[in-house]
């Protein structure tokens, strides 16, 4: 959860602020964790053949969050 205040300008500022970087720049409902997108990085560079969509579905099986696969 945010602590976002009406005195606060920009929505998405804060956000950043707070150590998250949101999905959408209008109505941000989900974001991921700086910490994790450097995990990605650090994966990435290690295995360039990673893939976002391998690694969506292995934060969703730590979350316990089931996905629906195409």
């Amino acid at each position: 959860m945010f602590s976002i205040f009406t005195t606060d300008p920009y929505i998405l500022l804060v956000v950043v602020q707070q150590g998250v970087v949101p999905c959408s720049p209008v109505k941000p409902l989900h974001a991921f964790s700086i910490d994790a997108l450097e995990f990605f990085r650090v994966a990435r560079n290690c295995n360039p053949h990673f893939s976002i969509q391998s690694f969506v579905k292995t934060l969703c099986d730590l979350q316990g969050v089931c996905i629906e696969s195409n």
